[in-house]
């Protein structure tokens, strides 16, 4: 599998590159990927995120539910929740990631169940590579341009010790932040005596 997933990364980046020389359509590339969607492999490395899973769990046999450590399939969202946040499908794992958006799901931020049109919240990997081949380059001036790019100069304006949670970023925004993110360290004040 492994293998197979690298295969598929680098034939995804040897289409962009081909589009960037101009060797293919914009319309050729996206059509590669009209009929996948955007699913990735996420293991469940912390209870709070295995909390979460508890509505796919219920009514499911032992050998069936996902338990701390196993990986489950994540999707981008399409749809959004009454309160306006999007909805991040996340399903038990299949080694044939195309039946994940035919499953039933949770959304990820909040764990709340969805068994009916379930292949409409998980986006398309067609919009997902249009995105990315369309989108500005932040870290540069000059990043909604093409050619040579100019890097952006920071100025610190101060420094906040966090701690090592900050690594987990894709987590965070994925599953939202929760109690265990973004620990911020204080710089004690010691009196001299």
């Amino acid at each position: 599998m492994h293998e197979q997933e690298s295969q598929w990364e680098k034939q995804l980046w040897t289409n962009i590159l081909r589009w960037a020389l101009d060797k293919i359509s914009i319309e050729q590339l996206l059509e590669q990927y009209q009929n996948d969607y955007a699913v990735a492999k996420f293991a469940l490395t912390k209870p709070s995120l295995v909390r979460r899973v508890r509505a796919l769990n219920k009514g499911q046999p032992p050998d069936k539910q996902v338990k701390p450590y196993n990986f489950v399939l994540i999707g981008s969202p399409t749809m959004t929740s009454r309160s306006g946040e999007p909805i991040v499908p996340l399903t038990q794992f299949t080694s044939t990631y195309d039946k994940a958006p035919y499953q039933p799901f949770i959304d990820a931020k909040t764990g709340k169940l969805h068994r009916e049109g379930t292949e409409f919240y998980w986006k398309k990997l067609e919009k997902t590579v249009e995105e990315y081949v369309d989108h500005p380059e932040s870290k540069f001036e000059n990043g909604n341009c093409c050619g040579t790019m100019r890097r952006r100069h920071l100025q610190a304006d101060s420094i906040c010790y966090i701690g090592k949670e900050a690594n987990e970023l894709e987590e965070s925004i994925r599953f939202g932040i929760d109690e265990e993110s973004y620990v911020e360290y204080r710089k004690s004040e010691r009196t001299n005596s």
